[in-house]
């Protein structure tokens, strides 16, 4: 005799299956105009606000870096 395998369609898996392709990183996936827009817009709130941020975080780096390059400079002079 030979090993055959034998596949059986559990509605279970199915059920389950659906489920996922239903939803996307746990939130339903939908095609309502005003919902889509609604939620297009928080996202774009929340990328000016990380853009915002990004932009801070840039001017405190290169003044980090513009007194770090200057406080380098004259510890490598020699005192007088």
């Amino acid at each position: 005799m030979e090993d055959e395998k034998v596949t059986v369609d559990r509605p279970e898996k199915k059920k389950e299956k659906k489920a996922k392709d239903k939803k996307a990183n746990g939130e339903e996936k939908t095609k309502d105009a005003g919902a889509l827009k609604l939620k297009l817009e928080k996202l774009e709130a929340k990328m000016m606000a990380l853009a915002v941020k990004k932009e801070a975080i840039q001017k405190l780096l290169l003044a980090a870096e513009g007194s770090a390059a200057g406080s380098g400079q004259e510890q490598a002079a020699p005192p007088a």
